[in-house]
């Protein structure tokens, strides 16, 4: 299909200018649904924000790595979406800095119908109704246990590569502005070979949990589908 919208025999029948001027107008329509898909997601309250105010603490190599993860979130919710599946709302707080910058090198990344603010993930939470009470951190040292996905609440995590390094730090921060933290059931659902390596995930790897465990998949069969391999989980006898 000649542009995607006349036959091959009536596309090669046009004209020069007549290709250019539907090519043209299909690039508009594009940009026109890019333009309102951006509009609600700066509109529509997020499910998750994804925190990037760790900057800082990362390696240049870090920051390309944070960048292709959040490549990995939005392919994510793109494939919910075309599977007619509930998708995620997410966003990124704390933007800018060499993230920004990076993410300018990923293809179409401009593009996504991700909100991007500057202020921090307290910030984005008083906009909504619910204030930082719809909060929970998502961290491995979390107080509490992540049983079920709950569309009411905004899951925050924290945009930090090779957590390792870092152990324990965003609970502490979540911790002193008063916000609730949670894990998700690692240890209950699955047993770990290689413990040593600590029980931090990736951004994507927390984003696509949450994104099947909203689709109503329990947990080990979320968390085995998701946890790198490399990893050596595997089911625990009682299924959760």
């Amino acid at each position: 299909m000649g542009a995607g919208i006349v036959s091959d025999s009536a596309w090669h029948a046009l004209t020069d200018d007549e290709r250019r001027s539907i090519r043209r107008g299909a690039s508009l329509a594009r940009s026109k649904r890019r333009e309102a898909a951006l509009r609600e997601a700066g509109t529509t309250r997020p499910n998750v924000i994804i925190d990037l105010s760790f900057d800082s603490l990362m390696s240049d190599r870090q920051i390309v790595s944070l960048a292709q993860q959040l490549s990995f979130c939005h392919a994510t919710t793109k494939r919910s979406r075309a599977l007619s599946q509930p998708a995620l709302t997410h966003c990124l707080s704390s933007f800018g800095g060499r993230v920004e910058e990076r993410l300018l090198h990923i293809h179409g990344a401009s593009a996504w119908p991700v909100a991007r603010h500057r202020g921090s993930y307290l910030d984005v939470a008083d906009s909504y109704p619910g204030g930082i009470e719809r909060l929970i951190y998502l961290s491995a040292d979390g107080e509490e246990t992540v049983s079920s996905f709950d569309p009411e609440r905004i899951y925050v995590i924290g945009g930090l590569v090779d957590r390792n390094c870092h152990r324990g730090l965003t609970f502490r921060r979540a911790q002193a502005a008063g916000v609730r933290t949670a894990r998700f059931p690692l240890d209950e659902a699955v047993q770990v070979k290689r413990e040593s390596k600590g029980r931090a995930l990736a951004v994507n790897h927390c984003f696509e949990m949450l994104a099947l465990r909203a689709h109503g998949r329990k947990w080990d069969d979320v968390i085995l589908e998701v946890m790198p391999q490399r990893r050596g989980a595997t089911r625990r006898a009682v299924r959760r």
